[in-house]
């Protein structure tokens, strides 16, 4: 099993976060963006290239929680 690290969740790190949600194999760990939670959880559901994301997608604190996973958030 894989365990990854994402540095900012730009346009090309949601894209990778959701590619690598479909792994069974693999897990993100941490996060690393500047951005509060609450926006990066919005910018994930509502992307303006990719479209609405529609699995669920949680902002708490420290963490962003994605298809029942909890991400840790690093600043």
């Amino acid at each position: 099993m894989g365990r990854i690290a994402i540095s900012e969740l730009g346009r090309i790190g949601r894209a990778g976060l959701k590619i690598i949600l479909n792994n069974p194999q693999l897990t993100v760990e941490a996060i690393n963006d500047l951005s509060s939670l609450e926006n990066l959880a919005y910018f994930l559901r509502y992307d303006t290239v990719d479209g609405r994301y529609e699995k669920p997608v949680e902002s708490g604190p420290e963490r962003l929680v994605v298809v029942g996973q909890s991400i840790k958030a690093l600043r």
